[in-house]
């Protein structure tokens, strides 16, 4: 197999369980999708940074899709970034290890369950000849009062709304003349 980048070799490639998913070398802050049966590159994800208008990191390391939040995770050096799927940076930062401070050659980044329903972010670390496990914070979730869908089971009220990055269903008790959300999930 034979993918091929405009500018210069790929990287990173992970899968957002549709398409492949590419770093390449040179070509700015982006990732390619790529057809995961015939390997033809299709669209480029540009990524920018509100926060910092100058950003122009390229060549990442590594990419993670995480389809729980749908966000892309790229690798640079010991920066971890989260972008979603519009290209925005969302967030960013170093990784420290449990022994040794920063991790300062980070080359390899896949996401893995935990075991409890939540997600790991596995890092290789070329410096330490190590890999690490890190868990992920969710980005901040805005949520609307935008109902979509209810459903009561006779002791609570089961409420869909709209969210961004995800949607939220919250639960709520029947039983009760103020509303108060008694527990959420994405």
């Amino acid at each position: 197999y034979n993918l091929q980048a405009d500018m210069g070799e790929i990287r990173g490639l992970a899968s957002n369980g549709e398409k492949l998913v590419g770093t390449s070398e040179h070509g700015g802050p982006r990732v390619d999708l790529y057809d995961a049966n015939s390997f033809n590159r299709g669209q480029q994800v540009h990524f920018w940074d509100p926060s910092n208008p100058g950003w122009n990191e390229e060549g990442f390391d590594d990419v993670a899709f995480s389809t729980s939040t749908p966000m892309y995770f790229v690798v640079s050096g010991n920066s971890v970034y989260r972008v979603d799927e519009e290209g925005e940076v969302t967030d960013s930062w170093s990784i420290n290890a449990p022994t040794s401070g920063t991790l300062n050659s980070i080359v390899g980044l896949a996401f893995g369950s935990d075991g409890a329903g939540g997600e790991w972010l596995y890092l290789a670390d070329a410096g330490t000849d190590k890999v690490y496990t890190s868990k992920i914070p969710l980005p901040t979730i805005n949520i609307t009062n935008d109902p979509r869908a209810m459903a009561t089971d006779g002791s609570s009220l089961w409420i869909a709304v709209d969210a961004d990055p995800v949607d939220k269903i919250l639960k709520m008790a029947v039983s009760t003349s103020t509303a108060s959300v008694i527990a959420s999930f994405d």
